[in-house]
Parts: C-alpha cells; sequence; structure tokens
C-alpha cells in the first residue's frame, strides 16, 4: 500500500508539474507582454479560492453524507466539468492562430 501510495504521489507530482509548464507557457505565447502580470496574478488565484470553496463545502458534506457519498459527488462533479469546459476548449484551441517564435535579434 505505501508503495501504490508513493506511485501515486509521484504521478500527481508530474502531471502537477507537465500542468505548470504547459500553462506557463501558453500563457506567454498567448497574453501580450504588458498584461502578463495580470493574467499570471489572475490564474494563480483562482485555484487558491476553489481550494478554499471546496473545504467550505466539502466539510459540511462530508459530515451529512459520509465519505463514500462525497466521492460519488465529487466524481460527478468533474464529470460535469469536463463536459462543460472540454467542447469550449476544442473550440478555443480550434479558432486559435498557430504562434510562429520569432527570429533572435542580435
Amino acid at each position: 500500500m505505501i508503495a501504490l501510495a508513493v506511485a501515486g504521489q509521484a504521478a500527481a507530482g508530474i502531471g502537477a508539474g507537465w500542468h505548470n509548464v504547459a500553462a506557463d507557457t501558453l500563457i506567454q505565447q498567448s497574453v501580450p507582454a504588458e498584461r502578463l502580470g495580470v493574467v499570471f496574478g489572475t490564474v494563480y488565484m483562482f485555484p487558491y479560492a476553489a481550494e478554499a470553496l471546496a473545504y467550505a463545502v466539502g466539510a459540511p458534506l462530508l459530515a451529512a453524507a459520509g465519505p463514500r457519498w462525497v466521492l460519488v459527488i465529487s466524481g460527478l462533479g468533474v464529470l460535469a466539468a469536463l463536459g462543460l469546459v472540454a467542447p469550449l476548449l476544442g473550440r478555443a484551441l480550434g479558432r486559435r492562430p498557430r504562434m510562429r517564435l520569432a527570429p533572435a535579434n542580435g
């Protein structure tokens, strides 16, 4: 069980690292330079707000429904969010012009 837990944490850490690199790269390629500070601040503020909301809603829900039902509810919530975001993301990425790197000056 410990080896399985370590492997799960390692996979989560690798995924989080890839996500950070991908998100930062996409933001830097898509956002004008003068707006990068605002966008990075906004992008990195929302996960903390979502985490606080999850604790505020999750704790009473856990007390009322129990751990098994909270797992079911959270899984359905993830699937619902994916159902909403996947088509929007697909359309947004489909319309986005391909970025080309400018040659280095100098």
